[in-house]
């Protein structure tokens, strides 16, 4: 059964989420197998015509129960958060590819760390797997006000390669 700690997490982590990034993709909170102690937060796109895939993807795996309460994140989040310089020490749980966080370290990052907002929004893109593209129709709209005008901000923000490029300031058309 899901705990209020258990909810208080997923709150937590949807608030991280670019609000815009939810318009086309949903958090939903799960509750796990009855002999485990922890639930996941699975993320999923609603389908469209740039894809059709609605399928749920893991997100993050939550413990509030007995000795030790922490949030864990599989190894590509550690390496978005290593490679954005999170100033954080990972454990690593031994039996498999997984990393947690302290819950109290956690909510200390969530609300004081931008980087580590930047990082997990990073990590929702990315659990999302899309063919990439080189740009779209809109380019030109796009590189006119300096920013990513597609429909799904998802699917372009993990598929878009001009997107990025504007991203990091590289404006082809000024």
């Amino acid at each position: 059964m899901l705990s209020m700690f258990d909810e208080q997490v997923f709150e937590t982590v949807k608030n991280l989420i670019e609000p815009n990034y939810l318009q086309s993709a949903t958090l939903k909170l799960q509750e796990n197998a009855e002999h485990t102690s922890y639930c996941s937060i699975m993320s999923s796109i609603k389908p469209n015509a740039y894809h059709m895939s609605s399928a749920s993807h893991f997100f993050a795996r939550v413990k509030t129960a007995g000795d030790e309460h922490y949030i864990s994140f599989n190894i590509i989040a550690k390496r978005i958060f290593d490679n954005y310089g999170l100033d954080y020490e990972f454990k690593k749980i031994k039996s498999e590819d997984f990393y947690r966080m302290a819950l109290n370290d956690f909510y200390e990052l969530a609300k004081n760390s931008e980087v580590f907002k930047k990082a997990l929004n990073e990590f929702f893109i990315n659990s999302f797997e899309f063919a990439s593209f080189g740009c779209c129709s809109k380019y030109k709209l796009c590189s006119e006000l300096g920013s990513c005008q597609h429909e799904d901000i998802i699917y372009a923000s993990a598929a878009c390669q001009y997107k990025k490029n504007l991203d990091k300031g590289n404006n082809f058309m000024k």
